[in-house]
């Protein structure tokens, strides 16, 4: 499936604690509705089923609520929004239906121990675990679009309280000559440019894809047009990045190298090439 085909597609986490409590009130609801009209562990017989079912969003708002505000608290830099993605979404989602699982089979055979008597643990992580799976592809269809136009509208709030634009950084890169033409490189998309010989390659993240771009000119030319430009440095003879994409430097002195928000391949870097002019 091509939404979660590239696992490493980034996935907005809920920022502030309105977000959060959002989303674990979205999570719990979606699964009401859905047991609602399911109804499974027997409990279509019971004659007050919609209110009986109430506890399963109770069970899953908790846990949500728990695995939103506790563990981020306590793996600060596993739940780091600029490196959320799809993978660590999925992880999300599975750990939180286990959970979820536990508290479904007491909550059941604590209120209602007479219907499905024979249902066992591993079937209500099974029962659970489907619900997890299909709630995770409703996220990430729908609640992901919310999430990140919601985060949107909050930035550019933001930036009219403070009374400042919104900071786009655009450059033109010449290529060598006229006939060779030109390329227009925003900033906030740009992730890296490797030398090809006489060419150079752009890559972008845009559109929540990876974007390239071939232009005839010299890596040496590209660095130069790029001086003026903070955050953008020459790491190695063949490759000039953007810092802000930098999420990982790995390696010792004889060989270095550094991984980018959303491009897997890690990027070489020169001996030369202090730890600290790479960092934002």
């Amino acid at each position: 499936m091509k939404l979660i085909g590239n696992l490493n597609a980034p996935y907005p986490f809920p920022k502030g604690s309105r977000q959060k409590l959002f989303v674990a009130f979205f999570h719990g609801l979606f699964v009401y509705l859905f047991l609602l009209f399911y109804k499974p562990f027997g409990v279509d017989t019971l004659p007050d089923s919609a209110v009986y079912l109430i506890g399963y969003f109770v069970c899953l708002f908790i846990t949500g609520v728990i695995w939103f505000f506790v563990w981020p608290q306590i793996f600060p830099k596993w739940f780091e929004s600029k490196t959320w993605n799809v993978k660590k979404e999925l992880l999300f989602f599975s750990s939180e239906g286990l959970s979820v699982s536990v508290l479904n089979y007491f909550y059941h055979y604590t209120f209602a121990p007479d219907l499905a008597p024979d249902y066992t643990f591993p079937e209500f992580i099974r029962i659970t675990m489907l619900v997890a799976l299909i709630l995770f592809l409703v996220s990430v269809t729908v609640l992901k679009r919310v999430l990140l136009s919601w985060n949107l509208k909050n930035e550019i709030s933001q930036d009219l309280k403070q009374g400042e634009a919104i900071p786009t950084t655009k450059v033109t890169v010449k290529g060598n000559a006229l006939k060779f033409g030109e390329l227009d490189v925003s900033v906030d998309e740009f992730l890296f440019a490797r030398s090809d010989n006489n060419y150079t390659t752009f890559f972008f993240w845009k559109d929540e894809s990876l974007k390239k771009e071939l232009l005839r000119v010299s890596l040496k030319s590209v660095a130069e047009q790029f001086s003026e430009v903070e955050g953008i440095v020459r790491c190695h003879k063949s490759f000039i990045v953007n810092k802000d994409k930098i999420i990982n430097i790995s390696g010792n002195a004889r060989s270095k190298n550094i991984t980018l928000e959303n491009y897997s391949a890690p990027i070489p870097v020169s001996r030369s090439t202090p730890n600290e002019m790479l960092e934002s």
